[in-house]
């Protein structure tokens, strides 16, 4: 589920870029070690490993929050502030990772740019201590109505520490054990409640029914014992200055350990997949006989 290349520019990845699209098509991960992204004399500073972190808003936690979000399109940053560190600087990191993350998808998907909509970037400067459950990615208060959820992550830590991760298998092997415990029919815990959330500017797009059922299966597949501590997994290390992409939707992870991390969330239409069949979207509108969107 992990495979490994060598590119060190986005022209050698070029070169292998059906082998890692059907790596991340079928839910595996693509790992770059050695793809030059350089952070700048004041960015270096905001990962120093010495520089202590202390935040405007929320208290760090073992869990690796809080975790800083940059909107490229409107220039917004959310979920807090480090002190001392201008917002222009954060900005100034974020706004090039975006650009950067952006033109590395281009180099791999360059026939499926139209599916492609560019989201967050989001700023991990917390230490994380404790092991996050296996699990899928299913969004929140940004709906994704069945697009498939692609991440490019990067390790800045500036100490050389590296980010470490639980791999599992494939979504729909953790959907087929729990698609049967899913009630008959799939609803909110308070009904229209996702319409008036919409409309209060909340979230960001109508919840459809896939949606819901995947926020319900990351849930059922967090607390679901037995699975989390008998799925098959791979522990690995991703080393300071590496990156790695999947779509999170389909590759089942967690975060093990790690500190100062940078990585930029899309949306592709299943449409933009060389086999739209291999979606979360359709995997789950087959195992459950339903149309979801």
């Amino acid at each position: 589920m992990i495979e490994l290349f060598e590119a060190k520019d986005l022209t050698e990845l070029a070169a292998v870029r059906e082998h890692a699209r059907e790596t991340l098509e079928n839910g595996g991960v693509v790992h770059l070690p050695h793809l030059a992204f350089e952070l700048d004399v004041l960015e270096r500073e905001i990962v120093d490993p010495e520089r202590p972190l202390s935040l405007r808003l929320g208290k760090a936690r073992n869990t690796g929050r809080p975790t800083l979000l940059f909107y490229q399109r409107t220039g917004r940053l959310r979920g807090g502030a480090l002190k001392g560190v201008p917002s222009r600087d954060l900005k100034g990191m974020l706004g090039r990772f975006a650009d950067w993350a952006r033109h590395l998808v281009q180099t791999l998907l360059p026939d499926s740019a139209d599916q492609l909509e560019q989201e967050f970037t989001t700023f991990r400067p917390c230490a994380r201590s404790k092991t996050q459950a296996l699990h899928m990615d299913a969004a929140s208060t940004r709906p994704t109505q069945g697009r498939c959820m692609l991440r490019v992550f990067r390790n800045v830590n500036g100490g050389g520490v590296p980010r470490v991760w639980q791999v599992g298998g494939h979504f729909e092997s953790g959907a087929e054990r729990l698609v049967p415990r899913l009630p008959a029919q799939v609803r909110e815990r308070i009904p229209g409640a996702s319409t008036l959330l919409y409309l209060l500017g909340i979230n960001k797009s109508p919840t459809t029914t896939y949606d819901h059922t995947m926020r319900l299966l990351r849930y059922l597949m967090i607390h679901d014992t037995e699975f989390q501590s008998s799925a098959p997994r791979t522990i690995v290390e991703f080393p300071a200055g590496s990156t790695w992409l999947a779509f999170t939707d389909l590759a089942l992870h967690g975060a093990v350990s790690g500190q100062h991390s940078l990585d930029q969330t899309f949306l592709m239409n299943p449409s933009g997949m060389r086999d739209p069949n291999r979606s979360s979207l359709r995997i789950l509108e087959r195992l459950t006989g339903r149309t979801l969107t």
